[in-house]
């Protein structure tokens, strides 16, 4: 794209935060695109919900657009871009609050409190027979072999 020169004492941040209309150029690109307006549209918006790969997308959309329109299209999605990228921010929008930090537990405190409890009640170990015994989480006991 070539070099845009500006009259003197005209701010280059006027040009380039100017909004393309991008209503206009679609309407002129599916009106060129005629019969081929609709697929064109859905591929574009597989592409943009990624339900294409770029690939994908590459290799389709040629055809639908056929030589001519190439350039349009590429110029449609610049306008696009461009818009988005020189998109003012909204003034009237409160600023976030900062969210309120988690309070973490005190892992010493924690650890006392297992500590005294473990001292009032130790567990007991289970002896192997016991262990084997045990029913499963659905409260299923195992089946023990017989001896013949």
């Amino acid at each position: 794209m070539p070099a845009t020169v500006l009259p003197p004492g005209q701010s280059s941040a006027i040009t380039t935060k100017s909004r393309i209309d991008i209503v206009s150029m679609k309407e002129k690109l599916l009106q060129d695109l005629g019969a081929n307006a609709e697929e064109y549209w859905n591929l574009l918006k597989a592409f943009i919900n990624v339900k294409l790969t770029k690939l994908e997308f590459d290799e389709q959309v040629p055809g639908v657009l056929g030589e001519a329109n190439i350039h349009r299209h590429n110029e449609f999605i610049y306008a696009i871009i461009r818009n988005a990228h020189n998109a003012e921010p909204p003034t009237d929008v409160p600023p976030l609050k900062p969210r309120a930090k988690r309070e973490r537990p005190d892992v010493a405190a924690l650890l006392k409190q297992l500590e005294a409890a473990e001292d009032e009640a130790p567990l007991a170990p289970l002896s192997a027979a016991a262990a084997d015994d045990s029913p499963d989480l659905a409260g299923n006991r195992p089946q023990r072999k017989r001896s013949q």
